[in-house]
């Protein structure tokens, strides 16, 4: 009998220590949960902050219904907080979801970023002969550049943000006529010619003391 109660109460123990391995496992599995939900909302949270960053700094705009699904992940956080316990689909879920949002947000970025600078980097190659200044002005198309992709650094867009503000300097400092940008599209280009030379135009180069600096030659 001795023997049999020692077995059983062994079998007890072990029964007992699986208990608890099994509950250490639980508390694991559930960590990893909650890590993996932990960074998805921090994520979110980054998104949203670059969101509103992107829309005070340089009018960026999602529709009503992108708008929308933003809230609709961001509430379902939410409830999960307010649960007390992160359930593994919705842990799943959020940087899923996420995912697909920043993707809808990249391709509008990509089209809103070239229809603030294009014109502007085109202006600034333009001038970039008469301005004085060239390695300005390539490192003020470069800091432009740095928000071309949509990231998750407030870097990027101060950045853009400097840069839009300094090629808007250089072009004001020039104190550009339209006559004159055409003429100087040309250049770039390798279009222009003598006839477009207008007396305004020459007008201006001398007045900007650019003549010296203005080359002619022969096709």
């Amino acid at each position: 009998m001795m023997i049999f109660n020692a077995l059983q109460n062994s079998i007890t123990e072990m029964e007992q220590i699986a208990s608890l391995e099994k509950a250490a496992q639980n508390i694991q599995k559930q960590e990893k949960i909650d890590n993996m939900f932990s960074e998805a909302v921090y994520a979110a949270n980054k998104t949203v902050n670059l969101l509103d960053m992107s829309y005070q700094k340089f009018d960026f705009k999602l529709s009503e219904d992108e708008y929308k699904r933003i809230e609709s992940l961001l509430n379902k956080c939410i409830l999960a907080i307010d649960k007390g316990m992160i359930q593994k689909d919705t842990a799943s879920y959020i940087p899923q979801e996420l995912d697909k949002i920043k993707k809808i947000i990249t391709d509008k970025w990509q089209l809103h970023f070239h229809n603030i600078t294009d014109q502007k980097i085109k202006m600034l190659n333009t001038v970039r002969g008469i301005s004085g200044e060239p390695i300005k002005v390539d490192a003020t198309i470069k800091m432009m550049q740095s928000g071309a992709i949509w990231g998750d650094k407030e870097e990027s867009f101060n950045k853009l943000e400097s840069g839009i503000l300094q090629a808007n300097q250089i072009i004001k400092d020039l104190d550009l006529i339209d006559e004159v940008t055409l003429f100087f599209e040309k250049v770039v280009s390798g279009k222009a010619s003598m006839g477009d030379l207008t007396p305004e135009i020459v007008s201006w180069i001398k007045g900007k003391d650019l003549l010296t600096r203005l080359k002619i030659n022969f096709k």
